[in-house]
């Protein structure tokens, strides 16, 4: 009768350790499969976000070149306007220091004057050009790494969350043989202990 007893006990201690590894294995699984997705979808969240961002930043250097081109024509009207009278002005200077206009000297005085504010007028507008290129530029690098930066944040999380699936794969997969393994154990353990009595299990008639 021991011997049934103490049978019965390692046969339920077996059983137990069994159902515990299957709950504990399970709980796990779940628990990386929870995890994973969560991963997935905070990897594609926080790309999608610095996506949205990297347009504000090159939206923002748009408008901030539009108003350097803006402001450009402004100051190249008001060259404009300003030549035109430095024109009149220098006319009306020549006239009264006694120079005829239309004369050599006069005409020469005339072109060199305005060649010097249309030299002026040509250098403000590339450098309207020029800044307004940089500004841009500026905004579309820092978009372009805003993007490549989370891009490579998002691989790397979406490389875990899959490796975490892989070992939530593993865990299901393993599970029949963790049982069995637990069983064969328990198995040659009651064995074991059955052959150290003197009246095992199988000697009783």
């Amino acid at each position: 009768m021991a011997a049934w007893a103490i049978f019965a006990a390692q046969a339920g201690a077996t059983l137990f350790d069994m159902y515990n590894q299957d709950k504990q294995s399970r709980f796990t699984e779940s628990m990386l499969r929870r995890q994973a997705a969560a991963r997935k979808k905070f990897a594609e969240d926080m790309y999608g976000v610095t996506v949205e961002q990297s347009g504000l930043v090159k939206q923002q250097g748009e408008r901030q070149a539009n108003l350097i081109e803006r402001q450009g024509q402004f100051r190249e009207m008001f060259m404009e306007d300003q030549k035109k009278r430095r024109t009149g002005d220098f006319i009306t200077r020549i006239g009264s220091s006694g120079i005829v206009v239309s004369g050599t000297a006069g005409r020469n005085a005339i072109m060199t004057q305005a060649r010097m504010d249309t030299l002026a007028m040509r250098f403000q507008a590339h450098e309207t050009k020029r800044m307004a290129a940089e500004t841009r530029y500026g905004a579309d690098v820092k978009a372009y790494y805003m993007e490549k930066s989370a891009r490579i944040s998002r691989d790397n999380y979406l490389a875990q969350a899959d490796n975490m699936g892989r070992q939530a794969d593993f865990m299901a997969s393993s599970r029949p043989y963790q049982a069995m393994g637990t069983l064969l154990s328990g198995g040659s353990s009651m064995i074991q202990t059955q052959a150290m009595l003197d009246t095992p299990i199988w000697a009783r008639g």
